[in-house]
């Protein structure tokens, strides 16, 4: 069973809560697709990422860039492992977006920021916390 700490526990609700608002919200800045790739436990919610159980096991869910100047659009995979990397440096450099989690509000810009800081180590877009974001209008995958 996967299990998540920042400064204090993190459940796989809480986990759950910002995937969905990362998928269906702020990624989409930078991320073209999210699939999942493989999963200990069998999800059965739909869709997929918003089936808790999905993170209380091993999980590969991969991210792919927009397509660069040579036509590709770069894939990240995810994984509990590196979640929990994101979840360290956000408590570290930005704890009151961890305190949004363990509080149940759920900010796409939040959810993005995890999920940038958990696949390349570093929030890349420079957005910090407090600044405006960008709303999504793209249906979730």
């Amino acid at each position: 069973m996967a299990q998540f700490s920042a400064f204090a526990p993190v459940s796989s609700q809480a986990i759950c809560r910002q995937m969905t608002s990362a998928i269906e919200g702020d990624v989409d800045a930078w991320c073209s697709e999210a699939k999942l790739i493989s999963s200990e436990i069998p999800c059965i919610g739909r869709p997929w990422y918003s089936d808790t159980k999905l993170y209380e096991g091993h999980f590969v869910i991969q991210f792919t860039e927009y397509e660069n100047s040579s036509g590709r659009g770069a894939k990240h995979d995810l994984t509990p492992q590196k979640l929990q990397g994101g979840l360290k440096l956000l408590s570290e450099k930005c704890p009151e977006r961890i305190s949004e989690m363990l509080t149940e509000q759920c900010h796409a810009s939040t959810a993005d920021m995890l999920i940038q800081a958990s696949l390349f180590g570093r929030i890349v877009d420079g957005r910090e916390p407090g600044t405006a974001t960008t709303s999504s209008t793209r249906s979730p995958r």
